[in-house]
């Protein structure tokens, strides 16, 4: 659109034909053409209209049919915030209404300019896999075609997992405005907001290539699935120093990690977490720390609770501890972002906006301090594992 209006042809066609208009409305060497600066004037505007309607004629591209059911969501849930900002005019205003809003705004900034990127690479790559079939192009090997062809795969359901999960969150949404309770409705659309805001880093890792590595094109990655979690993996990051020995592969960690983050303030859905079976001395020595027994009494949603613990410990450390560290911003902005994305439940458009970063730098500050908890946790469950093997040492 801004395109269309600032084109060089039809700026300088209006530019000029305004200079001539004044020129023969003013230079009395040009008296005789005066009456004519008015049509004249006109016709340069009529030029310049016409330029921008060919303009954006030529570039505007049909919108694809996932985005057009994207965008009607959308308009959905902009009508219930208009109702509710209607209603709030004479009731005042509610936390309902603010989670709406935003819900609109990530929509708008986060959500559908993802998607829209996402079918342009879907799209172009079915466009390349078909010139493979037509024999337009030579065949690659096998392997590397059936990647190809599994990389297809996984755009192509994340698109549809992201449209179904927008069609579930609009109808969630009409079920919870029947709830009478002002309060109740509320804290179940808390909940509501964080699903939608899993939808957009759902995308944002197939985006990113989140899973590929891993070589397996039977889990499509960043697909939001049916507990509202994307089941992606951020590309291999390697944990640990010197020359490799000892070192740790991170999707052993990182991946496990983000996926606690996600469900940080669910106990239910955080029980059923990886980390936890990957962090088993770690919970225990938490629930050591409470007094409990720990070990394998302990409940699916007493794990739960040490596991947040031990994640909400760990984003701690990474809160800079002087002035100078904090003044840097590296560490502090990683540590904001962890903390304010996960353990306060802040939208990543909203970190942006307060922060004053690119989208790029929040992602890659957000990876970095993922990478951070990886090693941190990693090797604390290490060093409780020595410990106990040292301590079963000596009784023997």
């Amino acid at each position: 659109m801004r395109s269309a209006w600032t084109h060089p042809f039809g700026l300088l066609l209006l530019a000029a034909t305004a200079l001539l208009a004044i020129a023969m409305a003013t230079l009395p060497a040009l008296a005789p053409w005066q009456a004519r600066a008015a049509p004249v004037l006109l016709m340069g505007l009529v030029g310049y209209a016409a330029t921008v309607l060919v303009v954006r004629t030529a570039s505007a591209a049909p919108m694809p049919a996932e985005e057009h059911r994207l965008r009607a969501i959308r308009r959905s849930i902009a009508d219930r915030l208009a109702e509710r900002r209607a209603r709030d005019a004479s009731q005042g205003s509610s936390e309902l209404t603010r989670l709406l809003a935003d819900a609109v705004v990530q929509l708008d900034e986060e959500v559908i300019p993802a998607l829209r990127q996402l079918i342009e690479r879907e799209q172009g790559l079915a466009r390349h896999l078909s010139r493979y079939e037509s024999g337009e192009l030579p065949r690659p090997d096998p392997h590397v075609l059936q990647r190809l062809q599994a990389i297809h795969a996984r755009q192509q359901a994340a698109v549809q997992e992201c449209i179904q999960a927008a069609v579930n969150a609009d109808g969630a949404l009409m079920a919870l405005l029947q709830e009478g309770d002002d309060a109740r409705v509320a804290a179940r659309a808390r909940t509501w907001s964080k699903d939608l805001l899993a939808l957009y880093d759902s995308l944002a890792e197939v985006l990113r290539g989140g899973g590929e590595a891993g070589g397996s094109p039977s889990a499509p990655e960043g697909v939001v699935v049916s507990n509202g979690e994307p089941a992606g993996a951020p590309e291999p990051i390697w944990v640990g120093g010197g020359n490799g020995a000892g070192g740790h592969p991170a999707e052993r960690f990182v991946q496990p990690i983000e996926e606690a983050l996600r469900r940080l303030n669910n106990p239910a859905a955080l029980s059923r977490c990886e980390l936890i079976d990957k962090l088993p001395r770690t919970i225990a020595a938490m629930r050591a720390s409470w007094g409990d027994a720990g070990g394998l009494a302990a409940t699916p949603l007493e794990n739960a609770q040490a596991l947040r613990e031990v994640l909400t410990v760990a984003v701690e450390r990474l809160r800079p501890t002087n002035r100078a560290a904090a003044a840097s911003g590296g560490q502090a902005l990683q540590y904001s972002i962890i903390s304010e994305a996960y353990v306060t439940g802040i939208s990543n458009a909203r970190i942006i906006t307060k922060h004053a970063i690119s989208e790029s730098t929040f992602h890659r500050n957000r990876r970095e301090a993922i990478l951070g908890l990886a090693q941190e946790l990693c090797k604390r469950e290490e060093l409780l594992s020595q410990s106990k093997a040292e301590g079963s040492l000596r009784m023997a």
